[in-house]
């Protein structure tokens, strides 16, 4: 969905892993390492974007509301 200028990039696939439906997953891809953006208590998130200070945005589904809410990661 993104990439900066560090080549650095974010995205999201479908997984089925664990359970009988499909979800997104966010991920951010940097310098050949996959990071997942795993929200705690979310059931689907999807990265959208990222900036040069690797900063990546996106949306998330509460499991508890099934809201939807903006995010803003960081890989550790």
């Amino acid at each position: 969905m993104g990439i900066n200028a560090n080549d650095e990039s974010a995205g999201y696939y479908y997984s089925s892993a664990g359970n009988d439906t499909e979800v997104e997953c966010g991920f951010e891809w940097s310098r050949g390492l996959q990071l997942d953006v795993l929200i705690y208590g979310s059931v689907a998130n999807a990265a959208e974007g990222i900036n040069d200070f690797a900063q990546v945005v996106g949306v998330y589904t509460d499991s508890t509301t099934q809201y939807s809410h903006g995010l803003l990661w960081t890989h550790p």
